[in-house]
């Protein structure tokens, strides 16, 4: 059938280029460019027959009516044949659309499934990650401890070193403070013994004095009359007159009668500050009395 159509298209063809050739040709107008084969071979069969012009066109006429005649049914079988042709295409175009589909949903359905799986994998991934980490054996959590822990002992280290370093600023300020205040605790001792050492050997001269100048025993034997009288002179004192009066002077002392027991007296040299001085002085008249 398509040879046959394909046949028939010639014939269609070929029929028009005549009709449209042969009355230009006829009427006149000769052209290099217009005049093909078909036309020098009617020419051909026109100047055999002897010039019939009329005859030829009409004979043409109905050969292009029979062809054209012709066609149609083989026109409307390609047609129906070209509609078969078509409406099979369709059906293989949906069985293969419906296999796409069913290949698209398993592909969803594959994907799904891989998805699901990949997702609880990662979650159960993650829970034991949580568990390690809380349980302190991950080897994250292990490294960054570590970590802390180096940098923990690090600091530890600089303080106690810095505790050290100031302990032994202190012992040695405590140390320097300490000999400071020990050399200042001699100095005063010392200064303080030496004040009293003076004291001390200031009352006993003050003592001394005071027994060459308050002798009871002489004064009892001296008489309370007894008065040194210097001599008046005109002339000038020499250094050994004056040097006699002054121990005559300190010899003497103030006339005392004396009415009181030794322990009245003792008493009273007790109050005033005396005791010892009175001891020594009974202690003195008592040995003369023996």
């Amino acid at each position: 059938m398509p040879a046959d159509h394909k046949n028939s298209h010639t014939k269609t063809k070929r029929v028009p280029r005549q009709t449209t050739t042969k009355p230009s040709y006829y009427e006149g107008e000769s052209s290099d460019g217009d005049q093909t084969q078909d036309h020098d071979i009617i020419m051909q069969d026109t100047n055999l027959d002897g010039g019939d012009s009329q005859f030829v066109v009409e004979a043409l006429k109905t050969e292009e009516d029979e062809a054209i005649k012709g066609i149609k049914p083989e026109r409307e079988e390609a047609e129906s044949s070209t509609a078969n042709s078509r409406a099979q295409p369709d059906h293989d175009t949906l069985k293969t659309r419906q296999s796409i589909q069913l290949r698209l949903h398993a592909l969803e359905a594959e994907f799904k499934k891989k998805r699901d799986e990949i997702f609880n994998e990662q979650l159960k991934h993650i829970d034991e990650e949580i568990k390690a980490v809380r349980e302190g054996t991950h080897p994250e959590f292990e490294e960054r401890l570590q970590q802390i822990i180096d940098k923990r002992e690090q600091m530890l280290e600089q303080h106690a070193l810095a505790l050290n370093y100031q302990r032994q600023c202190i012992q040695k300020e405590y140390e320097a403070e300490t000999l400071r205040l020990e050399e200042s605790y001699q100095a005063q001792r010392q200064a303080v013994n030496d004040r009293l050492i003076a004291e001390v050997e200031e009352r006993k001269r003050k003592l001394s004095e005071d027994y060459e100048s308050y002798d009871i025993h002489n004064d009892v034997a001296m008489d309370g009359t007894m008065r040194t009288h210097t001599q008046r002179r005109l002339r000038t004192r020499t250094t050994q007159e004056v040097e006699v009066k002054v121990k005559k002077q300190k010899m003497s002392g103030p006339s005392v009668t004396y009415k009181l027991c030794d322990s009245d007296i003792n008493e009273d040299l007790a109050e005033i500050g005396l005791s010892g001085f009175a001891n020594r002085k009974s202690a003195a008249s008592c040995n003369k009395k023996k």
